[in-house]
């Protein structure tokens, strides 16, 4: 799981766009999978909690909603698995579940670690303060 916290400032709300992270060890995600199986297929997916990144009382001037969400899990560090969206052209919104990373074939155990993006579109009419909110990943 993955929690972050950042202020917001007027400079930023300003600018309109911006990455919270790019490729920090904050936001490294890992996968070991050690069942050791004959088919060892998974996906890992990954989602916004509901109600988006808020401040305050959470009045929609003091929400961000998770469809200005976006995040792409980028190429993988240490494996050749099949990412979800491979680079910010294929970023997507994290107002449902996407898929992070996936492994579509083989066999015995087996990890998968990532760097992923996370850019929040910060809506023009937001309010200064302290934005919470949390991304998950799963893996099923």
């Amino acid at each position: 799981m993955i929690a972050e916290q950042d202020e917001i400032t007027r400079e930023r709300i300003q600018t309109g766009r911006r990455v919270l992270r790019k490729e920090s060890a904050m936001f490294k995600s890992c996968l070991r999978n050690r069942r050791a199986a004959l088919v060892a297929t998974w996906v890992a997916s990954v989602n916004a909690s509901a109600g988006g990144f808020t401040t305050g009382a959470g009045t929609p001037a003091e929400t961000i909603p998770n469809t200005d969400v976006l995040y792409w899990s980028g190429t993988a560090t240490a494996t050749t698995f099949v990412p979800g969206q491979v680079n910010a052209a294929a970023a997507q919104a994290l107002n449902v579940s996407r898929i992070a990373f996936s492994k579509t074939t083989g066999s015995g155990d087996n990890s998968a670690v990532w760097n992923p993006t996370i850019v929040i579109d910060v809506p023009a009419q937001a309010v200064e303060g302290t934005c919470t909110g949390t991304v998950n990943h799963s893996v099923a």
